[in-house]
C-alpha cells in the first residue's frame, strides 16, 4: 500500500499545483479583462469623438469650399468698399474744409 500511497501523494500534490496555476491563471484573467473594459471605454470614446471630428472636418471642408469659390467676388467687395471709403473721406475732409472756411 505504500507504493499506491505514494502515487496517491503525488496526485495529490500535482493536484495542488494545477489548483494554483488555475488560481493564477485565473487572476492574470481577471486582470486583462479589467485593462480589456478600460480599454474598450476608451476606444468607445476616441470613436465617437472621432466621428464627430469627420462630421466637423466636412463641414468646414464645405464651408472652406463655398468661401474660395465666391473669393473674387468678396475681394471685389473689399475693393469697392476701401475706394468708398477713400472717396468718404475726401467728401469728409472737403465739407470740412468748408465749415472751417464759413466760420
Amino acid at each position: 500500500m505504500s507504493e499506491l500511497q505514494g502515487k496517491h501523494d503525488a496526485l495529490q500534490a500535482s493536484l495542488f499545483e494545477l489548483q494554483d496555476k488555475h488560481a493564477s491563471l485565473n487572476a492574470k484573467w481577471c486582470e486583462l479583462q479589467s485593462k480589456h473594459e478600460a480599454l474598450q471605454e476608451k476606444y468607445d470614446v476616441t470613436f465617437i469623438h472621432n466621428q464627430k471630428l469627420t462630421v466637423d472636418l466636412s463641414k468646414c471642408t464645405e464651408a472652406n469650399m463655398f468661401y474660395e469659390n465666391h473669393e473674387k467676388e468678396f475681394k471685389s467687395v473689399i475693393e469697392t468698399l476701401k475706394k468708398d471709403k477713400t472717396e468718404l473721406t475726401k467728401m469728409v475732409s472737403r465739407k470740412q474744409t468748408d465749415i472751417n472756411f464759413l466760420s
